[in-house]
């Protein structure tokens, strides 16, 4: 009786132990694969520059003000740009109403804000025209007025201005003093995007993801979450949730442009669909190439331990041959 009950502990015990390897092995596994397909969507094309509308048709007086603004010396670009404003260049007024609505380099005031605002557009400066249309919108120093600020950011996103065409964008998706209107929402996004605009990037891609004015189509979305997630963390947030749930595979030529710039993070994720073989064949040698590029030394060192001599020679010879024909450039 007595061996009995030890045979049966015994047993009970052993399977207590292999209920908590087989969790051990499972966390761990799960653990490893979230490791191995993880990939960094902070990766900036250095291509996609992005001009500030502010800077559009600015005088060289005015470049040197903005310049002053962009590295936030806010107190020495007002003292600047207002002398400039007085003598009636419109890029430094629209400058000056922004500041004074923001309270940079100045006092906060909305209504000196709207005025130098106005003198702006009345000399036809897409600046100007966005600012009028933005204080009208919100009422800053003047009634809240959507049909004026419609006509504004018209005028303004007429004349490229991406900030404008957002906001446009915005106020036909909320029904702001317009009726609801998504497709022209969708239009006006679009436009802005290809402009250069981060928000309007982020605008369409949710547009696409969640098929509101547009068919869904979930790569488009993360397409244009991808080129805002370098300066956008929602962005950033909501391909890495689609990336994890599997609703889109990126393709190696989402980073295959930036990897020519030598972006080691664009490297790095060319590696990981590499070795896994994601939108493209499976293949170690080519990851390891990749992730010697990209100084990965983890999975440097784990290839290495899967890979015989020759593979890695070979990767490390591949590295070699895309520095050459590529870095040095």
């Amino acid at each position: 009786m007595v061996w009995i009950r030890f045979i049966v502990l015994s047993c009970v015990i052993f399977n207590l132990s292999g209920c908590l390897m087989t969790n051990i092995l499972l966390k761990h596994q799960r653990e490893y694969t979230q490791e191995v397909r993880a990939l960094n969507w902070n990766i900036k094309d250095l291509d996609d520059k992005r001009p500030s509308p502010r800077y559009y048709n600015a005088s060289p007086a005015a470049v040197a003000v903005l310049k002053k603004y962009d590295r936030e010396d806010y107190y020495q670009a007002y003292k600047d740009a207002l002398p400039l404003a007085q003598s009636g260049d419109p890029v430094a007024q629209a400058l000056v109403g922004e500041m004074y609505s923001d309270g940079k380099g100045c006092n906060k005031d909305n209504y000196r804000a709207f005025e130098w605002a106005m003198k702006s557009a009345r000399q036809l400066a897409p600046q100007g025209q966005f600012m009028l249309g933005l204080f009208y919108r919100k009422g800053l120093g003047t009634p809240r007025d959507y049909a004026s600020a419609i006509k504004y950011y018209g005028l303004a996103a007429a004349q490229g201005d991406y900030r404008a065409q957002n906001n446009l964008g915005n106020m036909y998706f909320n029904g702001d003093g317009v009726e609801k209107d998504r497709r022209k929402a969708f239009e006006w996004y679009q436009k802005a995007a290809n402009n250069g605009s981060i928000s309007a990037r982020t605008n369409l891609a949710g547009m696409y993801y969640g098929g509101d004015g547009v068919v869904i189509n979930r790569n488009a979305a993360a397409r244009w979450y991808f080129s805002a997630a370098p300066y956008d963390k929602d962005a950033r947030g909501m391909l890495e949730e689609m990336y994890a749930s599997k609703k889109f595979t990126p393709s190696p030529d989402w980073f295959m442009k930036m990897a020519k710039q030598g972006n080691a993070k664009a490297y790095y994720n060319l590696g990981v669909l590499s070795e896994l073989g994601i939108n493209t064949p499976e293949d170690p040698v080519e990851a390891y190439k990749w992730f010697v590029l990209a100084n990965a030394k983890k999975r440097i060192e784990r290839l290495e331990r899967e890979l015989n001599t020759q593979q890695i020679l070979d990767g490390q010879r591949r590295a070699k041959v895309w520095q050459e024909s590529w870095v040095k450039k």
